[in-house]
């Protein structure tokens, strides 16, 4: 029985790292200086995306490992742009009603929303800040999307790297001459996250 156990979360893991390597090269495909072409992928790649989606989905595991981490990272990031896709051409997803909490998707066979996945799986289960550096919400004022997938071995380098360049990214924090400073909205929003204060 244990080798069977063994067995099958080799064979997960080794799918996992395939879904990743698909990812990847997805998001090489289709995004280009932090932006994603839309339309590229609604005239020729919606079945690959649906692909991608389905079998991470289908090899999700819940765990507090990395494998899992990522794969629900590269989930999320996917799953925000196939809503995009089904929508566009608009200019951000809060022009769709429900965009973050009212459409579902069937996530390890139950209804979730955006919302629940990030805030009832995803933050609780690895309780890392620099997932909101990782997490796109398609909207400009949002973490820029990289073209890579979040990989197991590298994901602590890649969160690393994430929060680094979203932090001196002038949309997160804007110095005045008057000696104040803006900072993005994430840090009001999820404030627990950061310190709590």
């Amino acid at each position: 029985m244990k080798r069977l156990l063994t067995i099958a979360l080799l064979f997960n893991l080794l799918n996992t790292s395939f879904s990743n390597v698909q990812v990847d090269s997805f998001l090489k495909s289709v995004v280009n200086n932090k932006c994603i072409n839309y339309e590229l992928i609604q005239k020729e790649k919606t079945k690959q995306l649906d692909s991608l989606i389905q079998h991470i989905n289908s090899h999700l595991i819940n765990s507090n490992t990395q494998q899992s981490k990522a794969a629900y990272l590269n989930l999320y990031n996917l799953l925000v742009i196939k809503q995009v896709v089904a929508n566009y051409p608009i200019n951000s997803p809060n022009e769709i009603p429900g965009f973050f909490d009212k459409t579902k998707f069937n996530i390890k066979k139950k209804s979730t929303t955006l919302n629940e996945l990030e805030n009832k799986i995803i933050r609780p289960t690895y309780n890392d800040p620099r997932i909101h550096f990782a997490l796109v919400c398609g909207a400009k004022g949002c973490p820029p999307i990289h073209q890579f997938a979040f990989f197991t071995d590298s994901l602590d380098q890649q969160l690393d790297w994430v929060s680094t360049s979203a932090l001196n990214n002038q949309d997160f924090i804007r110095f005045h001459k008057t000696g104040t400073a803006e900072i993005s909205e994430i840090f009001k929003w999820y404030v627990a996250d950061f310190g709590g204060n």
